[in-house]
């Protein structure tokens, strides 16, 4: 599609998009289309999902909480190194 479009589709349609595209993807794994299609169509819901499940354990909590950050925390450790290194220095 030209100009990235998107096309909503029912739970019927998206069921069978799937299915379709689940049991294309077995049959051959290097159809990234169908890869594609597959976590579009599932993706949302297995998402919501485990946010919930996070929301309801103490350390689900904590992992939200801190999701923000942790972006943030992996780029200065990159930067500044782990201490393992003796290589990386900022000098």
């Amino acid at each position: 599609m030209i100009g990235g479009g998107r096309i909503q589709l029912n739970g019927w349609q998206q069921a069978a998009v799937a299915v379709g595209s689940a049991v294309g993807a077995l049959l051959d794994p290097r159809r990234a289309d169908l890869i594609a299609a597959l976590g579009e169509t599932t993706g949302k819901h297995a998402f919501e999902r485990v946010v919930e499940r996070m929301k309801k354990s103490p350390e689900g909590r904590v992992g939200l909480s801190l999701s923000l950050y942790l972006p943030l925390i992996s780029c200065i450790i990159h930067f500044l190194g782990d201490g393992r290194n003796s290589s990386s220095s900022l000098v």
